[in-house]
């Protein structure tokens, strides 16, 4: 079997992800690969600008974190 160097993973943070990553972890493992995870947070867009952009960065900036901790626990 070919030795894999490196392992991509994308992560939705949904339930089914959690496998997903466990087993990308068991492959690493087994071929002594680098794992790279990757999960892409949407950015929040409206047609408005002024106040409503404020909030919007706002909020963009709170997704952000949330994303950060949950891939970090």
């Amino acid at each position: 079997m070919a030795k894999y160097r490196k392992i991509l993973v994308a992560i939705d943070l949904s339930e089914e992800a959690k496998q997903v990553l466990a087993t990308a972890v068991d492959l690493r493992q087994v071929h002594n690969a680098e794992l790279l995870v990757v999960h892409i947070v949407e950015p929040v867009s409206t047609a408005y600008g002024g106040v409503y952009m404020m909030e919007l960065d706002k909020s963009q900036d709170e997704l952000n974190t949330a994303a950060k901790e949950r891939l970090t626990t």
